[in-house]
């Protein structure tokens, strides 16, 4: 064997020591756990509002139904610091709630329409409240709502768009009613510069959404309702809420009357009041016109036109179409008033009206006398209206058109009516001959005055005669007389017929002096008794009996 044979060769090895093993296990667990949190961050968004007012970076949580989903991880302002960015980020899983459809608003104490909410961020401090969409595209920049939204956590109701003037603008948040039922809220609001109008968002809770037709009308509701009807003044009031905050009022015309349903693309509009909205479902109407002579004050755009107190129109323009006054021309002095004629105030809204048949029918009218006037319908608030009536003693009347208008002839009314019969009053007083009348009774006057003069002296004459001493003595001095007469009788024969008259004399005599007794005292105490009535005594005044 050879002496290489003799010696193995021998390779070196690499050994690894286990304490290697201690690092190269934290760091697969480090990465482990940075995978993990990386994983459980959830995605991120970016929200946008005017001021970052009680958020906080990494302190501010982010609820959908008070249950927490996120946290702000970053508040800055935007590159032209003309608003807030805040960034949330949400836990893993709720990158499905991010979608076009989905709203954020901040939650904090508030006082709405609705009362107060928000009490539990006093103490807390304010959250940012996420309410998902449904919707399948995603979004991640958003823009914070400035007031919690009013529709609720389900959209499964119905959206509708109302427009008002100006004047009639409600705001976000203000209820929705039927008959004192809440059944949704403005949503929004968005004002028309160009076209002068404010439209309305309104969402319609699902319960309801039978309610909303095409035949439905919507007004603006105070809070309180006052009527005079014919048992008094009546008060109805609303609910607390739209007594202090207004609200939106609709209504369909009856049950069983209610029109076809319609989708979230209808546009109604609101009107001034109910009466207002009431009016509105008579949309078949007729023109014409009246010239009034008088004076048309108080009478306005609305005002009613009634036929023997039933409402049959509306007052449309006042004037209408007048250039003013024409010296020399007397047509020119009469002011036209323009009317709708609504001949479903009769029929009902929805009869299916022949315009042709009713003109006849007025015309036929006019004919027989029918006139139109201004009439008082408020004394105390001035205002007026118009009054179809018929007259069997109008004069005949043609027919005629003013701006190619049917013209229904006007007859005075009113005041003016009341000021002509004055007018026709006095001539006829003038033409009385009542300067003579007041000259007899002037005569007769004085007649009666020297009269009362002659009556008061022979009174006096009386009563300065019944006080003489000589009228008081007259009594005892007959007596004494008649008692004389007596003893002369003693003499004569009782059997002679001289004793028997003398006898029948003398008791003639005394029954005569005692029914002149009542009448002496009576002169006594009123002279004038002989004239005028005697007087009479006043009522005794009741007691009570004494104890």
């Amino acid at each position: 064997m050879s002496e290489s044979q003799d010696h193995a060769v021998r390779r070196p090895q690499l050994r690894i020591s286990p304490l290697w093993l201690v690092p190269l296990v934290a760091v697969l667990i480090g990465a482990w756990m940075g995978y993990q949190r990386l994983a459980d961050r959830g995605p991120t968004a970016i929200l946008r509002l005017p001021e970052a007012e009680g958020i906080e970076a990494d302190k501010t949580l982010v609820k959908a139904r008070n249950v927490e989903v996120g946290q702000v991880v970053d508040v800055r302002l935007s590159d032209d610091l003309s608003h807030t960015l805040v960034e949330v980020r949400l836990r893993a899983g709720a990158g499905r709630m991010l979608n076009e459809g989905t709203d954020f608003w901040v939650v904090k104490p508030r006082i709405g329409s609705e009362g107060i909410s928000g009490l539990n961020t006093v103490l807390s401090g304010a959250y940012i409240a996420l309410r998902p969409g449904r919707s399948d595209k995603p979004q991640r920049r958003f823009q914070v709502l400035d007031s919690p939204p009013v529709t609720g956590a389900s959209d499964d109701g119905l959206r509708i768009t109302v427009v008002s003037e100006p004047a009639n603008a409600l705001g976000e948040g203000d209820p929705v009613n039927y008959h004192g039922r809440t059944v949704g809220r403005v949503a929004s609001v968005r004002f028309d510069a160009d076209a002068r109008e404010v439209t309305h968002e309104v969402f319609i809770r699902p319960e309801y959404k039978g309610l909303i037709r095409a035949n439905t009308r919507f007004w603006v509701a105070s809070g309180v309702r006052l009527t005079y009807e014919a048992n008094g003044l009546n008060a109805r009031f609303s609910s607390l809420e739209t007594l202090i905050g207004g609200g939106l009022s609709l209504d369909l015309p009856s049950v069983g009357e209610a029109g076809p349903s319609v989708g979230a693309d209808h546009r109604f509009a609101i009107h001034a009041s109910r009466a207002a909205a009431h009016d509105a479902l008579f949309e078949e109407q007729m023109a014409y016109v009246i010239r009034v002579d008088g004076s048309v004050g108080g009478l306005s755009a609305g005002s009613p036109v009634r036929y023997r107190g039933i409402r049959l129109g509306t007052v449309a323009e006042v004037p209408w179409r007048y250039a003013g006054p024409v010296a020399g021309d007397a047509g020119s002095q009469s002011i036209p008033v323009l009317l709708h004629l609504e001949p479903g105030r009769i029929d009902g809204p929805d009869a299916q009206q022949d315009a042709q048949a009713w003109r006849q029918r007025i015309a036929k009218l006019i004919d027989e006398g029918l006139r139109a006037s201004i009439r008082s319908s408020n004394l105390i608030t001035g205002t007026s209206y118009v009054s179809l009536e018929m007259h069997e003693d109008a004069e005949p009347a043609e027919v005629s058109e003013y701006e190619g208008e049917a013209v229904v002839p006007s007859k005075p009314g009113g005041v003016a009516h009341l000021e002509k019969q004055i007018a026709t009053f006095t001539e006829k007083l003038n033409e009385l001959e009542i300067q003579a009348t007041l000259d007899k009774l002037g005569a007769s006057a004085v007649s009666s005055q020297a009269t009362f003069g002659s009556v008061t002296r022979t009174a006096e004459s009386l009563q300065t005669l019944l006080a003489d001493p000589t009228m008081e003595r007259l009594p005892g001095e007959i007596s004494a007389t008649l008692e004389k007469m007596r003893s002369t009788l003693a003499g004569i024969d009782q059997d002679s017929a001289l004793y028997h008259q003398l006898d029948e004399t003398l008791k003639r005599f005394e029954a005569v002096m005692k029914d002149a007794g009542p009448l002496v005292r009576l002169l006594r105490e009123q002279p004038n008794a002989l004239i005028f009535d005697k007087r009479q005594r006043d009522d005794p005044e009741p007691k009570a009996p004494s104890r």
